[in-house]
Formats: structure tokens, C-alpha cells, sequence
């Protein structure tokens, strides 16, 4: 259940790392440092300071943060003068007695081999972060070492790892993180990232409220191998259902590289793994070389025919209040669009509560979605042009699906209030298939129900998740976007990203589609009702 989280990254482009307690197993010469240190100025009365002092006030955190929570009647310069003086002895013990995490090396060879991008993120100085990776010999492994006091605010504030996936110029969608800490894995978490937590010191129920993902012991953790293996069958089915695309779309009319056909190579292939020849690969931009004659359209429903990410926000947001998620601070729409949009309250629960049972997950979110319902009904609108283009659909009898993640009661009410329900000759939901989206299931059960080819159908999307799995079903998808996130949403295969049904880019397209219709359907041998 865990190793799913994991997956729902694939492609995977990054792979970040704390350091102290995640590359190495450092906290006991911290330990140690701080214990002498505290020891010679008579703190706590000569009493030294034990492990649970130590986990709650000082381990993860930044050097500023330690100052504070050790001395709160200290200036804040002379606490951060005898924290430098224990970074000091720290390195000197380091240097004698520092040891990686077990497993450690196996693992960084899988990210080589995986030629995924890598950065250290670490609350640390500088100057022990760079001896620690220096000692542990991955200096040239990683690209980017991120410093908390670099940033506007350390872990457990988001910024470093966002300083991270921009450095590193990767999606937090298609990035996973190490981490060891309550404070790091809050500071992923933040970020939109998923976290695995790795328990060297730290009391695991502490990373699992945190927002840890899945929970190892150290890298040759028999779970993390299991979600490492499943991360590599995914990319395995992505790249073999982009391999199998029409070769000769690779190429427009100039036989040039289309640039969403490079956009797709990049995402789904990590540099070690790019074929040799990637024109004779998948993926045009033009529709007009993949589909005529159409035959088919197929719809997402959230976000993609209706306006419905507000209310599932609000009613989210409502819901984790509630049980006091995230100490009580509220999720972000950002937060929402990177771990929610697009992905089955199966995925969403996986996510947020992983070591919730399942009949309490089931009550959460049956709670969530009447209050979904409820203010669906009070407001749901559709997306601008979208009963012009369903009415451009029907008058050249094509044949049309919703395909949606949501429940089946949400769809059902969605399509209903936009007044589509004999429009659909079918609704296929994610509980009706053995793998949601970002898995092609949903579509191909749609096409093989309506009788339909992936090589004569369109998808309409909205999501990174529905973007996927539309072209992992062999099929162009036209992703609806802002500005903001139309180029993750060309990153992971979008042949078209418009802004909503009325964009002059999906008419011209269309246009073509109609005047190609005629000749493609006689060198195919295909007809089928038309206007």
C-alpha cells in the first residue's frame, strides 16, 4: 500500500537527500559534541542531556532553531557562537568515526544506474555538509547541495527543497525525498513532495505524523526495494507504451523532432536510458497525422469538463482540519494540485494518512465527498466552451466517455448539474478498474467498452496523472492549463495544452481533423457518421 505513493512519481526525474541521520548515521556524534559542549558551561546543572532531549530540541534543525530551543535567554549571536564551536568538535569527530546508513551505497547506485538527477538538503553548515558527503565519497554523485541557512527559511519551511527541484530544474510531481527527521519530512511534505522516512534514530509514530510516505529502517529495507521495484515496472509500461506509439508521427511535415515528442522523451526517459535514435521513436504534436478519421472523444471530469478543484479543496481542506492534520495548519492549493488533482481518494489516502486502516479512510473521505457535493451543487460551472465543443462532438456522431478518478455518486452529480448526462453513451470510475490513473486502465477500458481505437480517439485532461495514463493508452491528449502549468503538462506527453474549450489552437485542430476526414477515411478504410 505504501510502495504506491512512490510509484505515483513515475517518471521519476529527482531523488534528494538529507544528510545527517539519512546519508549517515551522525546524530550520536552530535550527541556526543553537544553533550561535552553543554557539559563545560554547567547546562541543565551538569545533568547531560539524554536521546529525547536531544531528538525534541535539537536533531534536524537548524543551527538558529537549536540556539533558540537551548538558550532562550541567550542573545541569539552568542547561542550561534557556541553552536559554531560545537560544529567544530564535531568534525573532529567525524572524521574518526563517521559511518554511512546501511545500504546506503546500493541505493545510490540505483539512482545512477536510474540516471535521476540528486541533490543533499540539509539544515547542516555548509561546511559539515560538504565534509560529510566528502567522507561518505559522493562528492561527484551529488549535483546540488542545499543549505537551510542559504534559503529563506530552513526545514521544516519548504524552501529548501524547492530551492532544490529549481536548481535542479525537475517537478516535485516526479521527485522523492530521504529523510530521518519530523522536521525534514515536514519540510517535503510542504514542498509537495513525497518523503520516505528513514528511522536510524528518530521513533518512527514521530516520521509517520509527520507525512513520511513509506517508513524503512535503512536502505536495504526489504519495503524500500519492494517500492523501488515498482517504480521501475511502471517506467518499464510508460516507456513500452510510448515505444509502441505510430513511428511515423515522431517526425511533422518538415521531418523534424516535434518539440512535445522531445518534451516526452525527456520525461519518460532518463538520460541513461534514452534510445539511440530517438526520430524513429513516438509522439507527434499534430493531431491530424494521428487520428483521421476521428471516431472517439474521451473526458476527464474534474477540472477538465467542470470547475470542481475549489469545492474539492474546500471540502479537503474542511476535512483535515478536523483531525488536526498537519498540526492544524491549513493545505496550500499548490499542496492540492501536486498530491490530490487527478488521483483516486485511494491514491490521496495512501498519501496523507499512511497508517490509517482502511474503514477509517473510508469514513474520511465519504465525509469529504458529501461536502464536495454539497458545494457542487451550490456553484459547479463548466469550463468555458465545453458545450460547444460536446455539440461539435455529437453532430459528427462521435463516440464519447467520461474517464475519471473521482467516485462514481461525484461523477454521476458532476455531469448532471452540467446538464451532460445523455451526452455520455458511458462513465468509466477508477473503482471499476484494477489501477487508477496514472495507469492507462481507465482509458482502455473506456475504448474497448465503446468499441473504439486509440489510433482514431482523442483525450481531454487536466492532470499530470490523467495525462499519463491517457498516453500510456496510446492515445494524443489535449491538456487543459493555465500558463503555470502548461509546461508540466507538455513534460508528460500533452500533445496540446489549451487554456479552456474556446482556445483558437483546439479549432484550428479541429478544423484540419474535418477537412482530413474524408481522405483519411478512404486510405483507411474507416467510415462513420458525419454532418
Amino acid at each position: 500500500m505504501l510502495c504506491s505513493s512512490l510509484a505515483a512519481t513515475v517518471p521519476v526525474q529527482a531523488v534528494l537527500f538529507d544528510i545527517d541521520g539519512t546519508l549517515c548515521d551522525s546524530d550520536p556524534l552530535h550527541h556526543v559534541a553537544f553533550q561535552e559542549m553543554l557539559l563545560e558551561i554547567g547546562y541543565n546543572n551538569g545533568v547531560p542531556i539524554d536521546d529525547e532531549f536531544f531528538i525534541k530540541n535539537i536533531a534536524g534543525r537548524s543551527d538558529v532553531e537549536a540556539a533558540q530551543n537551548l538558550f532562550p535567554d541567550w542573545e541569539l549571536e552568542k547561542g550561534l557562537k557556541f553552536l559554531e564551536d560545537k560544529e567544530a568538535k564535531y568534525r573532529s569527530l567525524a572524521k574518526e568515526r563517521l559511518e554511512p546508513v546501511k545500504g546506503l551505497e546500493k541505493v545510490v547506485q540505483w539512482v545512477k544506474d536510474h540516471g535521476y538527477k540528486r541533490a543533499a538538503v540539509t539544515n547542516a553548515p555548509r561546511i559539515n555538509a560538504e565534509l560529510m558527503i566528502s567522507l561518505l565519497g559522493l562528492s561527484d554523485f551529488f549535483q546540488a547541495v542545499i543549505v537551510g541557512d542559504e534559503c529563506e527559511q530552513p526545514k521544516p519551511a519548504p524552501y529548501p527543497y524547492l530551492k532544490a527541484i529549481k536548481e535542479l530544474q525537475v517537478s516535485a510531481e516526479h521527485t522523492f525525498i530521504f529523510e530521518d527527521s519530523p522536521s525534514g519530512i515536514r519540510a517535503g511534505v510542504a514542498a509537495g513532495i513525497p518523503v520516505v522516512g528513514v528511522a536510524t534514530r528518530n521513533p518512527e509514530n514521530s516520521l509517520l505524523e509527520a507525512g513520511a510516505s513509506l517508513l524503512i529502517k535503512d536502505y536495504e529495507d526489504p519495503k524500500l526495494w519492494a517500492a523501488l521495484e515498482e517504480i521501475d515496472r511502471e517506467e518499464a509500461k510508460l516507456k513500452k507504451a510510448i515505444m509502441l506509439q505510430p513511428r511515423e508521427t515522431a517526425k511533422g511535415s518538415t521531418g523534424q523532432v516535434s518539440p512535445n515528442f522531445q518534451n516526452t522523451l525527456s520525461s519518460f526517459f532518463s538520460p541513461s536510458l534514452q534510445p539511440n535514435n530517438p526520430i524513429d521513436m513516438c509522439m507527434g504534436c499534430s493531431l491530424i497525422g494521428r487520428v483521421a478519421p476521428l471516431e472517439a472523444v474521451l473526458f476527464d471530469v474534474d477540472g477538465t469538463m467542470a470547475i470542481s478543484d475549489p469545492f474539492h479543496h474546500r471540502a479537503t481542506s474542511e476535512m483535515l482540519l478536523k483531525v488536526g492534520y498537519n498540526d492544524g495548519v491549513p493545505i496550500t492549493p499548490e499542496f492540492g494540485m501536486t498530491h490530490m488533482a487527478g488521483r483516486s481518494n485511494e491514491q490521496i489516502g495512501q498519501f496523507l494518512f499512511p497508517d490509517w486502516d482502511q474503514g477509517r479512510l473510508d469514513a474520511f473521505f465519504a465525509e469529504k465527498e458529501a461536502l464536495f457535493a454539497k458545494y457542487a451543487r451550490e456553484g459547479l460551472k463548466e469550463i468555458a466552451g465545453l458545450t460547444a465543443f460536446c455539440r461539435w462532438a455529437d453532430e459528427r456522431g462521435l463516440k464519447r466517455a467520461a474517464v475519471t478518478n473521482a467516485p462514481r455518486a461525484n461523477a454521476d452529480l458532476m455531469i448532471s448539474i452540467l446538464g451532460l448526462s445523455d451526452f455520455f453513451q458511458l462513465i468509466v470510475t477508477a473503482e471499476e478498474c484494477e489501477r487508477h490513473k496514472p495507469f492507462p486502465d481507465p482509458y482502455l477500458r473506456a475504448l474497448d467498452l465503446l468499441g473504439a481505437s486509440p489510433d482514431h480517439t482523442i483525450v481531454f485532461e487536466d492532470s499530470t496523472a490523467g495525462v499519463q495514463s491517457g498516453v500510456a493508452a496510446g492515445m494524443p491528449v489535449i491538456a487543459i492549463a493555465d500558463e503555470s502549468r502548461e509546461g508540466k503538462l507538455s513534460a508528460v506527453g500533452a500533445t496540446l495544452v489549451i487554456r479552456d474549450y474556446r482556445d483558437p489552437k483546439l479549432w484550428t485542430e479541429l478544423d484540419k481533423l474535418d477537412t482530413a476526414k474524408p481522405q483519411a477515411a478512404e486510405a483507411n478504410g474507416v467510415t462513420h457518421s458525419s454532418s
